[in-house]
């Protein structure tokens, strides 16, 4: 090392940065930048439980800190607990680089600004912020369904999530460098700082391989369902833009960052165009649909784990109750399979309902 550690990209070889000498340390020994000590002071129990309430809302299950100790986001130190990059991650109280950059710009190239926003926080709330961020600044497409004409995102929604979620995921935290989403008057992106990890290829990575940079937050964002599972990315972003009958995206890696592109469509129209869905008449509901709405008065969303244990049914029977509710226009879906939640239709009142008829 003193005289200078070398790496290869592709067919040229450079020197490294002093930030990349770290991250190669690391990976020598096994470890994670995320599961580190980050070296400041105990935890006080604010902090400690604080994290703990809102990562187990997400994950719709009672986390505890001996939970948060096992899973690698504190370090014990006889009573007290200290943080690691990952607690300070989660917690919103990160570097300066730990952040999404978000920017719309005219044309085809970075230069004149139409919308710029960073997005900041806990990771996974940054998530969310740049997600919104992009669906007001690209168009909708339309198509016809039936009888009906239908309009949703010319980049879909669940790719573009994906790409986001692994940007921020898997990214180098020990570079000084912001992950940044750009949309052009012909494409999205989203690039993540570090490229790929552990001497993975692109061509292994578009196979299906995988390599985790940051173990900790990985599992963690599998636990609280923003994830589907392990080293899917890729194809979950490929498959949804073939289910959307758009581009797949296109994927590269310098070594400097990893960056996925998707392509604008060009019959798409401004958001504002969105016509109302068609009237669903409604029907007398089940003690356990009512259970579920009156939940979602009081809460954000809830999943399907979360329905189960509310109403005791099975995983196919609490499917297909969420599916009727939101095909009639009860509840609102997002996300897909394991990401997938809902939340309550915005036209249905605050008052708290009561059952119509038995359960079926």
């Amino acid at each position: 090392m003193p005289a200078g550690v070398y790496v290869r990209t592709g067919a040229t070889t450079r020197r490294a940065e002093p930030e990349q000498v770290q991250s190669l340390i690391l990976q020598g020994r096994n470890l994670s930048y995320d599961e580190q000590p980050t070296g400041a002071p105990p935890l006080s129990p604010e902090e400690v439980v604080g994290l703990c309430r809102r990562i187990g809302k997400r994950a719709g299950k009672t986390v505890t800190p001996e939970n948060l100790e096992s899973w690698g986001v504190l370090v014990r130190q006889g009573e007290d607990f200290l943080p690691t990059h990952a607690f300070d991650l989660l917690a919103g109280r990160s570097t300066h680089f730990a952040t999404v950059q978000c920017a719309c710009f005219k044309g085809t190239q970075k230069g004149r600004f139409i919308d710029r926003m960073d997005a900041e926080g806990p990771i996974d709330e940054q998530v969310e912020q740049a997600f919104r961020f992009v669906l007001r600044n690209i168009r909708l497409r339309t198509r016809i369904d039936g009888l009906y004409r239908v309009e949703d995102y010319e980049v879909p929604e669940a790719a573009l999530r994906e790409a986001i979620v692994n940007a921020v995921v898997h990214r180098d935290y020990l570079k000084h460098a912001f992950i940044q989403v750009a949309v052009y008057d012909d494409r999205v992106e989203v690039s993540s700082p570090g490229g790929l990890y552990g001497g993975l290829t692109l061509a292994q990575a578009l196979r299906g391989g995988s390599s985790y940079r940051n173990r900790v937050l990985a599992e963690l964002f599998f636990k609280m369902d923003l994830v589907e599972h392990w080293g899917s990315g890729i194809s979950k972003m490929c498959d949804s833009c073939r289910a959307a009958a758009v581009s797949e995206p296109t994927f590269s890696d310098d070594g400097e960052s990893f960056v996925v592109t998707f392509c604008r469509q060009k019959n798409a129209e401004k958001p504002e165009t969105v016509l109302p869905p068609p009237p669903v008449p409604r029907r007398k509901l089940t003690s356990n649909e009512v259970a579920i709405l009156n939940y979602l008065k009081e809460h954000e969303s809830i999943a399907n784990r979360q329905a189960r244990e509310l109403t005791g049914l099975s995983v196919s029977r609490v499917a297909a109750l969420l599916a009727r509710l939101a095909k009639e226009q009860y509840i609102e879906v997002s996300g897909e399979a394991r990401t997938r939640i809902y939340r309550l239709a915005s036209a249905l009142g605050d008052g708290l309902l009561s059952p119509s008829s038995e359960d079926e």
